[in-house]
This record gives structure tokens, C-alpha cells and sequence, in this order.
């Protein structure tokens, strides 16, 4: 294909995008000890001996759990390991994280208890190419770990208490909307991928064991049937049981 082909349709066009004008990751490890979990609903015996199934960090709407750039972002300028010195931005990363844990009694086949906890990690520090003071984009990642351990209960209905440790792992963007000039074409829609059709379809037997049933059988009962009716081993007393056609009467009739 020619080149002038390849781009044929092809034009500049001013397009609106948002533009990344730096990014890292974060890792941050903590731990809270003596940490006060509000219970979900009921809560078994106090003094109940208690084993922990599962931690979750919770991220869906209406969680307390939150990441985001403090206001009290300084430029800096900073020498690069290749000697350059250049401005960036020191950043402030703050963390809010709900967390809930699931737990049993142990040795009993009670149903499970959750509780939920909310703890303000301590703030990380971030340099960014940051100009103008554009948006910081900060996203807790998937991979992020939570493990709660010594989760004991001292009164019905109170809340049970255990030592936590969170494993975050944040996205950390900076970024605005910028309009770009870019050579390309606009984009039309692909083909429709035709639904298949729900017709009725014949039904499908199991597969027989034709080394067993019915050929087996049927060969030997063949046999059978042949000797009966051989003119020299006829037995005139067998009954009509015994072959696979009926016998004839006297006159040779049905």
C-alpha cells in the first residue's frame, strides 16, 4: 500500500484531551494497633474467640476512602541525577481509607460478622512537574492490601478492636486539558456482527456403546433364531416367545 493511500482521508484536526504532564506510583505501608472496628449488624458472644477471613479496602461511592493533593504544594528547584537542575513541585498526597473485616467465631457454624474502620494515613511527599498549578490526579490502585490481626470483642454490641495493616498503592497524576493539533480522520462505525439466529434444533441422543448393546445381542439372538428354524433342528414346542418373527400354523398360515 502507498503511502498516499495509507493516509488517504486523513487531515490535521484541533482536538480537546487531557495531558499528562507527569506521573508515579506510590507505595504506602502502615500499621494501627488497637484500632476500634464499628460492627454491621450483630456481633456474637463478648469474649467469643474471633478468626479473621478477610480484610477489604473499600472504594465504591459513598466510602470514606480518598486521595487527593493537600493546598500546601511549594515549587522547588531540584538538581537530576544527569546534573540538571529543574522547577518542580513538591506535593502533599493525603489518604483516607475505610476498611471493613469479615470474621467467625472460631470452632462454631455461626454466620459471618463484618465491621468497618476509618483511618487518615500519614501524608507522602511527591515531587511533580506540576505547572500552573494543574490538577493532581490521585487514584488508590487495586492492588492495595489490607490484613487485620488480634480482632477481639469485650461487650455484646460494642465494637471489636484488632491491629490493621494497609498496603496502598496510588496512582499519582498531574494533569489539565489542553487542545492538541493532531493529523488523523474522524472514525466511522465497523460492520454489525450479525446475532445468531435462535431456530430449533434437532435433538441429540446420547452416544450408545454399539461394542456391548444392541449389536452384541442381536447377532447372537440371530443365531439363535437360525438354529431353531434349521430344518434339522426345528423344535416344534418352542414357543413364539423364543423368535423374532411369528410362528405359522399347521396350514402354513399366520
Amino acid at each position: 500500500m502507498s503511502k498516499s493511500n495509507k493516509f488517504h482521508g486523513f487531515r490535521k484536526e484541533c482536538i480537546v484531551a487531557e495531558k499528562v504532564y507527569d506521573w508515579v506510583i506510590l507505595n504506602k505501608a502502615q500499621t494501627f494497633t488497637g484500632l476500634a472496628f464499628d460492627s454491621i449488624g450483630e456481633t456474637p458472644v463478648a469474649g467469643s474467640d474471633l478468626t479473621v477471613i478477610g480484610c477489604e479496602i473499600l472504594q465504591e461511592n459513598g466510602t470514606d476512602t480518598e486521595c487527593f493533593a493537600a493546598d500546601d504544594s511549594v515549587d522547588m528547584d531540584v538538581e537530576l541525577p544527569n546534573g540538571k537542575e529543574i522547577e518542580l513541585q513538591l506535593v502533599t498526597i493525603m489518604k483516607t481509607l475505610e476498611v471493613e473485616v469479615t470474621y467467625v467465631v472460631t470452632g462454631t457454624t455461626m454466620p459471618e460478622f463484618t465491621a468497618t474502620a476509618t483511618v487518615n494515613l500519614i501524608p507522602e511527599q511527591v515531587l511533580l512537574c506540576r505547572p500552573d498549578d494543574i490538577e493532581v490526579v490521585c487514584d488508590i490502585l487495586p492492588s492495595s492490601t489490607c490484613d487485620v490481626f488480634n480482632l477481639t470483642l469485650t461487650t455484646v454490641g460494642a465494637t471489636v478492636t484488632g491491629d490493621l495493616i494497609v498496603n496502598v498503592c496510588q496512582s499519582v497524576q498531574a494533569e489539565t486539558e489542553v487542545k492538541l493539533e493532531v493529523f488523523a480522520k474522524f472514525c466511522e462505525p465497523r460492520d454489525l456482527i450479525p446475532v445468531p439466529s435462535a431456530a430449533c434444533r434437532r435433538a441429540r441422543f446420547p452416544e450408545q456403546c454399539p461394542e456391548i448393546f444392541p449389536n452384541h445381542r442381536d447377532k447372537k439372538r440371530r443365531r439363535r433364531c437360525h438354529d431353531k428354524h434349521d430344518n434339522n433342528n426345528f423344535d416344534a414346542s418352542a414357543d413364539e416367545s423364543d423368535y423374532d418373527f411369528p410362528m405359522w400354523n399347521n396350514n402354513g398360515e399366520d
